[in-house]
């Protein structure tokens, strides 16, 4: 009790002589405030607190106006000449605000002797959220600060070595250009980095992770991008789809919307990249499910050139022509299709309903296919020959194959070498399941074998003459089959072969392919 009354009592002391000595403290002589601080020293003997040892970028003590890592009298001595004005640098007066609240003033001096009479002395530690980060020029990055204990929170102060690299407000850290600094949080004098490296944000390439897909209608898929240099992988990408009734893209999730073509489209700055998309329309008939293929249409070279091996006198002369969107058929017309339209199957492999049909003239596919019209309400017929061998040849992303999807023909399709020559035993022998071989740069199957397809047009040469969406002559007295089948040499399932027959014409060779 005795010992709180002496303490009581010495620090109301202590404030009154303190307040009334702020104002006449310049008017005093040097005897007289050496005499002074020689009472106060003497006092501190009992009074001193002692703080730990901490480092000048981790904590503060408040109070501690000199910076000796000590709360004793001699700060008061230091924080009086702060409310006089002198002697008085930056980082004095900072340590000199002891309540934190951006100022100095008498509050800040009772707050100091309070702590040298009560030994209420604590530390401030500040941290940061990260102490090193790697920032793409032109990219963003928010940093948090952490004060310990939240009691000694104020006001912190915000600032980048080198502007020129990395600016920041209030955390957030906006990198400027390729190079090094720190990013600088301070509170009460003691401060937290973070070190900043600023990297270039020059694109090299950008590649998606598919330049072509066929999907669904309602299908979800996602694109991956890869970027070079890889540490591009957090800018900011802008994905965009050419046509959104088509296909919707959102951070590279794409969904199908409805039947048709678009290009997906990722890109930062100059550079991007392109997938095509290609959602397949889906026509059931009588419990069949069958899908055609949209089609992008575009130019080029129709028929053989010069000098190609195997290639006949009437693929000849190549000419220029131009293709305007339409739909192909996925894969051949099957035995099943062919029976849920027409209620009986022909041909000499039935009894496989994934088998194409077979042994079917070209005037019964067009009773075939008016007949799938009146029932499904669309528009199917025969492809025109432009339009066959447009997408044999895998349209605007052809690449110039022999056969449809490879210069291989045993790993796209069906014909001698694989199936003819196998001998009627041999379970290979013969028509197959649709789709069993590699599909062609459009995911077409089997537009090289497995059986040869009807064309729209009556047979005519060639000539030089560029055309647009050509369909043949109006009348003649031959159709044209186009793409070899399962008992063909590798010569007849080139793309450009052709072969004129009448309309009545039958072999367990040849079937068909729808257009739309």
């Amino acid at each position: 009790m005795v010992c709180t009354i002496i303490v009581v009592n010495l620090q109301a002391f202590c404030m009154g002589l303190a307040n009334s000595l702020i104002y006449e403290w310049s008017m005093m002589n040097y005897r007289f405030k050496r005499t002074f601080f020689s009472i106060l020293s003497f006092l501190s003997i009992f009074l001193v607190v002692s703080s730990p040892s901490f480092t000048d970028n981790v904590k503060v003590i408040p109070g501690d106006v000199n910076g000796d890592q000590e709360v004793n009298i001699s700060d008061v001595a230091d924080i009086i000449d702060v409310l006089l004005g002198n002697n008085v640098d930056d980082l004095m007066y900072k340590r000199s605000d002891v309540d934190g609240d951006g100022k100095v003033n008498i509050d800040d001096l009772s707050e100091l002797i309070d702590l040298v009479l009560t030994g209420n002395s604590i530390s401030i530690s500040i941290s940061l959220s990260q102490d090193s980060v790697v920032v793409i020029a032109n990219q963003s990055l928010q940093l948090l600060v952490t004060i310990q204990p939240e009691s000694a929170s104020a006001e912190i102060v915000w600032y980048s070595t080198d502007e020129t690299i990395a600016v920041v407000e209030e955390g957030l850290i906006t990198a400027i250009a390729p190079g090094k600094c720190d990013i600088v949080a301070e509170c009460r004098g003691v401060t937290a980095i973070c070190h900043v490296v600023v990297l270039d944000d020059t694109l090299q390439s950008i590649v998606l992770s598919d330049d072509y897909l066929t999907m669904d209608v309602e299908e979800v898929i996602t694109l991956e991008v890869e970027l070079l240099p890889e540490y591009l992988g957090g800018v900011p990408l802008v994905w965009t789809s050419t046509d959104d009734a088509v296909a919707t893209v959102n951070n590279g999730l794409v969904t199908a919307i409805a039947p048709g073509v678009c290009d997906i489209i990722v890109s930062y700055k100059d550079k991007k990249a392109t997938c095509q998309i290609a959602v397949l329309k889906k026509v059931d008939v009588n419990g069949v499910s069958f899908y055609m293929l949209p089609v992008r249409g575009g130019v080029f070279m129709m028929g053989a050139e010069l000098g190609q091996l195997g290639s006949n006198v009437n693929e000849k002369p190549q000419h220029e022509v131009t293709i305007s969107n339409y739909m192909i058929g996925v894969t051949e017309v099957t035995q099943e299709l062919w029976g849920a339209v027409m209620g009986h199957i022909p041909g000499r492999f039935k009894g496989h309903p994934q088998h194409p049909v077979e042994n079917v003239s070209w005037s019964e596919c067009d009773v075939f296919i008016r007949s799938l019209n009146e029932r499904t309400g669309l528009v199917f017929h025969l492809p025109t020959e432009a339009q066959w061998e447009y997408a044999a040849r895998g349209g605007n992303r052809s690449e110039n194959y022999i056969f449809a999807g490879s210069d291989a023909l045993m790993s796209v399709g069906w014909y001698v070498t694989n199936s003819g020559n196998m001998g009627e035993g041999h379970p290979d022998y013969g028509t197959h399941d649709v789709a069993t071989k590699n599909p062609n740069e459009l995911n077409l199957f089997d537009m090289s074998g497995n059986v040869n397809e009807w064309c729209y047009d009556w047979y005519s040469t060639y000539t030089a003459d560029p055309q647009t969406d050509p369909i043949g002559p109006t009348h003649g007295s031959h159709k044209v089959f186009r793409g070899g089948s399962w008992n063909d040499k590798a010569a007849n399932c080139r793309i450009t072969f052709r072969y004129p027959q009448s309309v009545s014409y039958k072999s367990d060779r040849i079937g068909l392919r729808l257009a739309l």
